[in-house]
């Protein structure tokens, strides 16, 4: 399946629900979920194995790591890995009422794909950071007849933050640059840097997750200005790829999720969905840990992750 995901530009990709058929055959499946950039026809992540719960059923919250795609065009595909002389299992089901025209793929080769007439029952949940809620993607629709929307040039910016201040030119006044003013989450502005260009890019700002507030001044002979409005941008976290393997499991959870990765953990922090810090644990120097929150309320939680590499953000679900 592709979806649009162009309404939340700083999701993340949390998890897919599909339902798959056995086709009279009963057992346990093995499979991988696919994650790619439909734009550029390239991987973004790739999960798995993972194995059927049951046959000619639902598999729900199938976690796909937290990913970032920096892309408004994202293809989701299951890879079946249990195959017979006939077929491979499991199946996707779909439904020829949809016609949503899903899209097949050959893995090895993403721009080798078929449209279906039909929609195959598979759903996608991202994390929308602005309402810090799970939001079903939309399904896009593609075809096979030059549609120039299932190749839209997408050049997303990555890690850097980047601001406009207009010159505002006053009467036997010599402007001579800018200020810029910087906070972190709720942290006070503090001043950053300054700039004689009218567009200032902040380095590196994409190595910190979290809401980075920024405001500008304008410098004149006379003195400074009165500030811009605040200009926020959300920022998810580096991808999984660029800070090592990292496991999270399982999620969701009931009570405790464990944490392993090739990196070592240095601290960590767990926030519910009101912003609140409800678990942090400094100086852990181990490359796993255990974290506990069974007296925690069911929702969304956010975890904050620094290793040796740099911050990484990630989203369990508690039931």
């Amino acid at each position: 399946m592709v979806y649009d995901l162009s309404a939340y530009p700083d999701a993340t990709i949390e998890m897919v629900d599909f339902h798959h058929g056995s086709w009279g055959n009963t057992g346990t499946w093995y499979y991988k979920m696919h994650v790619v950039d439909w734009n550029t026809f390239t991987s973004i992540a790739e999960f798995g194995p993972f194995t059927t719960t049951g046959d000619d059923i639902y598999e729900i919250g199938v976690p796909l790591g937290s990913v970032a795609p920096n892309s408004n065009l994202v293809g989701v595909f299951m890879e079946p890995m249990s195959f017979d002389p006939s077929n491979a299992y499991p199946v996707l089901s779909c439904d020829e009422s949809l016609q949503g025209l899903s899209v097949r793929v050959y893995i090895p080769d993403l721009t080798a794909y078929l449209v279906e007439t039909a929609d195959f029952l598979m759903d996608l949940w991202i994390f929308n950071p602005e309402d810090k809620k799970l939001v079903q993607a939309k399904k896009f629709k593609v075809d096979n007849t030059g549609n120039p929307d299932v190749r839209k040039p997408y050049t997303p910016v990555i890690g850097e933050i980047t601001l406009n201040q207009k010159e505002n030119v006053k009467e036997n006044k010599s402007l001579t640059g800018y200020n810029v003013y910087y906070a972190h989450e709720s942290e006070p502005f503090s001043f950053l840097d300054q700039a004689t260009d009218t567009t200032y890019s902040h380095e590196n700002a994409g190595l910190i997750t979290g809401m980075h507030n920024y405001y500008v001044t304008s410098n004149y002979d006379e003195g400074e200005s009165e500030p811009s409005n605040i200009a926020s941008e959300y920022i998810s976290g580096i991808s999984e790829n660029e800070i090592g393997n990292m496991e999270i499991y399982p999620n969701p959870i009931l009570d405790v999720v464990t944490i392993e990765t090739d990196q070592r953990i240095v601290n960590l922090q767990v926030i519910n969905s009101n912003g609140l810090v409800v678990f942090e644990e400094q100086n852990i120097n181990l490359n796993n840990t255990q974290i506990d929150l069974g007296k925690q309320a069911s929702g969304i939680f956010n975890i904050r992750i620094e290793t040796e590499e740099g911050w990484i953000n990630r989203k369990i679900i508690k039931k």
